[in-house]
């Protein structure tokens, strides 16, 4: 893709979300500024950060970049997939599986960010629709994407609903593992 055409990607991407999440770009725009935070900017922060399954700092950073180029962050997603994905497993070993749960699911967005980005394509990390739909459309290997998906939400489900026995939950983890897995041969490899 041409640096023009993914710059008006970019463009359309943000009018689409000025539309959707007015608040969200609002806010993107105080962080890319530098301004004070109210507390309903918090609020959405932590919400987007939730969503997504990052940290607070790097769902600020997230935002603060959102009128980036995408390519222009391709080793910063290559970095957050690494720590999720790292701290999933470091958790996972403690015996923090609501908190192994998350980082999962943090790991996963961003291997979907770091498609993105590596094609140029500007997607909402914290919009589970967005992701979907980026897979649709833009994805070659969508049931393998879709399946790491599913796989990922039950898991940021258990973070917040911890309703899984340890032996369910060690199926559910298996599963999204080897699904997150697939997905991460086909972006790193490809």
């Amino acid at each position: 893709m041409s640096q023009q055409a993914e710059q008006k990607g970019t463009v359309e991407g943000l009018e689409e979300l000025h539309r959707e999440y007015p608040e969200v770009v609002s806010l993107a725009a105080k962080l890319a500024s530098g301004m004070q935070l109210s507390k309903n900017d918090i609020s959405i922060l932590r919400e987007a950060a939730e969503a997504m399954g990052w940290d607070g700092d790097d769902a600020a950073d997230e935002l603060k970049n959102l009128a980036a180029n995408p390519s222009e962050r391709v080793e910063k997603y290559v970095e957050l997939f690494q720590k999720y994905y790292g701290e999933a497993h470091r958790l996972l070993e403690q015996g923090d599986h609501p908190q192994a749960a998350e980082k999962l699911w943090g790991a996963a967005t961003a291997l979907i960010k770091l498609h993105a980005a590596l094609r140029g394509v500007f997607v909402a990390a914290w919009s589970h629709g967005k992701l979907y739909n980026y897979v649709t459309h833009n994805v070659e290997h969508r049931q393998a994407f879709r399946d790491m998906l599913k796989a990922g939400e039950v898991m940021h489900r258990y973070f917040y609903e911890r309703d899984l026995d340890p032996a369910t939950f060690k199926e559910h983890w298996e599963d999204a593992v080897k699904h997150l897995e697939k997905v991460k041969d086909v972006v790193l490899l490809h």
